[in-house]
């Protein structure tokens, strides 16, 4: 199901994600989710073009997936797809998918959704996302920050081990 409103692409969807990471709100991690946002569409097309599936909805997903932070923290993602609906942008059934579930314990529907589900746990290991934490953070991490990358890391493999072959 389509939702009618304005077509979202990449330009528009990047504009929307870092206007509202740079909101006071989230500013302590929004030079952290911008990156992140970015790689994770990055990681996602990279995946789908090895299993030769069109990349054309991961920029996109990329850019929104983690807008919700704005309004809540532990259930982002609920809330991404109301913010691009208040700003009249029609969201399909694909983009919805890696959106909701994109985050620990969901279950993508689509082939897209688990493809971008796995890209928003690998997408941690980029060398300019530790850059920030490092910048960002101290050294050696806190025990927070350990946590965050052994849960990262342990949902990755487990996703990966349960992806469809």
């Amino acid at each position: 199901m389509i939702t009618m409103g304005k077509i979202l692409n990449s330009s528009e969807a990047k504009k929307i994600a870092l206007d509202i990471f740079a909101k006071a709100d989230i500013a302590d991690r929004g030079e952290f989710l911008s990156v992140h946002s970015e790689k994770v569409g990055q990681v996602a097309k990279m995946i789908a073009q090895k299993l030769g599936i069109n990349t054309d909805i991961f920029e996109i997903a990329g850019w929104v997936h983690d807008i919700g932070y704005a309004k809540n923290f532990e259930n982002h993602a609920d809330f991404a797809i109301p913010i691009l609906k208040e700003l009249d942008y029609g969201v399909n059934d694909v983009l919805e998918d890696c959106i909701l579930n994109h985050g620990n314990g969901k279950s993508p529907k689509t082939t897209e959704g688990k493809i971008f589900q796995v890209a928003d746990k690998l997408s941690i290991f980029d060398a300019e996302i530790i850059q920030i934490m490092l910048k960002n953070g101290s050294f050696p991490l806190k025990n927070n920050d350990i946590d965050f990358l052994k849960m990262m890391s342990s949902k990755a493999f487990e996703l990966l081990e349960d992806f469809p072959r």
